[in-house]
């Protein structure tokens, strides 16, 4: 049913993080409902994201297991196992500069903010652009979905390793900070809370939620583990998980405990969802040899990225000024004189009509871009990726922002065409064809569930296009399949194969909606205008114990400078329907 939607998410999601990704294997599993990934390697700038100066030296993603009972999604669960994900990262603020790594790292980082910006106003225009009840179903939609996913996903992670290792920001000694989990799992349960998946949960879905052996450690003069062969990094890595008592933790093992109630037919007095969280102890300790290493780290990330745009002129790393002070006055001579150049061109004629020639290219492209689906020419598509290499992000969301108006303008007359070939078609018909016009419209109202708001809100997230080109798809398609040129979609987010699998048939989206139990014509409106007093959510977190300690000399004294302690923690969170 979904499974090339599926495999299609899976290839993006995990492409981005995974280097030795077999898409082969990872289709063929999927379309046969049970998925098995080993020793799949993390990408060296999979921590792009956070915007620090850090590289993953080592990574690695043991077991991925996925089960999906495609031939009965209703009454059985899909199961997912994630085991043994050990990173080891280090900072990158002193590495050998690559240029074009570092182009290509910027650019695939400027890439994924603009998709994540088209996401945004895709929400907002949908917002504005539809009328009360649209947005009604579109929450009733959301609801039953989120519902389904919590009542059929089991997922279990074990075995969770991170470690950052840094012998730059303090001279004197090397230092490792880390993060280990034993196990997080969301399993369903029976009224007695055991772990059983029910096949009619009723009018209640519950959830156990299982936190074990979460702690954070900062050792000062470590031993690294880089170097290390591939089984022995791993055996470092997994017995640290397991170990019962690390010599400098800043976070104790925390065991917690969740249990998580939803009711899929409440009454405006009933509470939708109910979260309970207890957990047996939160004990944090720092020493002073850890408070003055987080300094000097902060001071180091601080320092990176205020001089990540002088990288490029900087000496190798271990040059010291007394070791080569010719190459430390270039590069200070090269960096100051990039600043005034820079500033000194903003305000050249030449910049100027540069800048004007590309904002009129840029639109042009964009608007056939996405008026056409993705379908442009090669020259275009070739033009379209060199100007999102050379354009700043701020500069694209203007260009977009001003291409707006025209893409509207242009498929509304797209439209506005097609509405008067399909009346001139219909006049000409005479009577009989007349009547069969009029059945078939009947025919589309009646499918209004299944090709309406929600069915275009739904692929377009799934797709990420706009809502508004989805009554153009299967043009699009048809054009790609006769017009598309190669490599027309590298770097433009052009349509591909893949985007094709992606998406939603009416079959589909209906099969969607039966395994939900979502109608799109039968949205009871009493459901979403709630009194004001309704209890959305209810969290209670209970915490049994909690401590804070400043200690001095641990390796040799370990005495506790201050100390703060306290029992029996409980907070309570109420959602209403006016809350954010």
């Amino acid at each position: 049913m979904f499974e090339g939607v599926v495999a299609t998410l899976l290839n993006r999601f995990l492409g981005n993080y995974v280097t030795n990704l077999e898409t082969t294997q990872l289709k063929l599993g999927i379309w046969q409902g049970d998925v098995k990934l080993e020793k799949l390697r993390l990408k060296k700038d999979a921590l792009d994201k956070l915007r620090l100066p850090v590289d993953i030296k080592e990574g690695w993603l043991g077991t991925l297991t996925i089960s999906i009972p495609w031939s009965n999604l209703k009454g059985e669960p899909v199961r997912i196992h994630i085991d043994d994900v050990y990173v080891l990262a280090t900072p990158c603020f002193q590495e050998h500069f690559d240029p074009e790594r570092e182009e290509e790292r910027e650019y695939n980082l400027k890439m994924r903010k603009l998709e994540n910006d088209e996401l945004l106003q895709m929400q907002k225009m949908s917002k504005k652009a539809d009328a009360a009840s649209e947005q009604k179903k579109q929450a009733s939609f959301t609801e039953q979905l989120v519902t389904k996913i919590v009542d059929n996903l089991q997922i279990v992670i074990k075995n969770i390793h991170v470690r950052y290792e840094d012998n730059i920001s303090n001279p004197d000694h090397m230092f490792a900070v880390g993060a280990t989990l034993s196990e997080l799992s969301a399993v369903s349960t029976d009224e007695e809370w055991r772990q059983a998946f029910l096949h009619d949960s009723g009018s209640v879905i519950r959830k156990m939620l299982k936190l074990a052996q979460f702690s954070m450690y900062w050792d000062t003069e470590c031993e690294t583990m880089q170097g290390l062969d591939h089984e022995s990094l791993i055996k470092r890595f997994s017995e640290a998980i397991h170990s019962p008592k690390r010599s400098q933790p800043i976070l104790l093992p925390v065991v917690g405990m969740g249990k998580l109630t939803m009711n899929k037919r409440p009454t405006p007095e009933d509470v939708r969802t109910m979260a309970k969280f207890e957990f047996d102890q939160l004990a944090f300790e720092l020493d002073n040899e850890q408070y003055a290493d987080a300094m000097l780290l902060t001071a180091s990330f601080d320092y990176a990225m205020r001089q990540r745009c002088y990288r490029k002129h900087r000496p190798p790393p271990g040059v010291r000024p007394k070791d080569d002070p010719r190459a430390w006055l270039l590069f200070a001579m090269r960096s100051v004189y990039d600043e005034v150049h820079d500033y000194n061109y903003r305000k050249t004629w030449k910049f100027a009509k540069e800048r004007h020639e590309d904002r009129l290219l840029y639109i042009r492209i964009y608007t056939a871009f996405k008026v056409n689906n993705g379908v442009i020419p090669e020259a275009d598509a070739v033009a379209l990726e060199q100007l999102h290499r050379k354009l700043s992000y701020q500069d694209i969301r203007i260009y977009r922002a001003r291409a707006e108006p025209s893409i509207r303008k242009q498929q509304y007359l797209i439209r506005k065409r097609e509405i008067e070939l399909e009346q001139t078609s219909t006049g000409s018909s005479g009577t009989v064809s007349t009547t069969a016009a009029n059945s078939a419209g009947a025919g589309e109202n009646e499918n209004a569930g299944i090709t309406g708001w929600v069915g275009s809100w739904v692929s377009s997230w799934v797709t990420g296009a706009q809502p508004a080109q989805q009554a153009q798809q299967a043009q699009g398609a048809s054009q790609q399949k006769t017009t598309a040129q190669p490599g027309s979609d590298i770097g433009a987010g052009g349509t591909t194969n893949d985007d094709e699998n992606m998406q939603l048939s009416e079959k589909q989206m209906q099969e969607l909606y039966d395994t939900i139990e979502f109608d799109e014509e039968n949205v009871d409106d009493d459901e979403y205008d709630l009194p004001k007093e309704t209890i959305k959510m209810a969290v209670t977190a209970i915490l049994r114990s909690g401590s804070l300690r400043l200690k001095v000399d641990r390796k040799t004294k370990d005495h506790t400078l201050i100390g703060f302690l306290f029992n029996s923690l409980k907070l309570d969170l109420l959602q209403r329907p006016e809350n954010i």
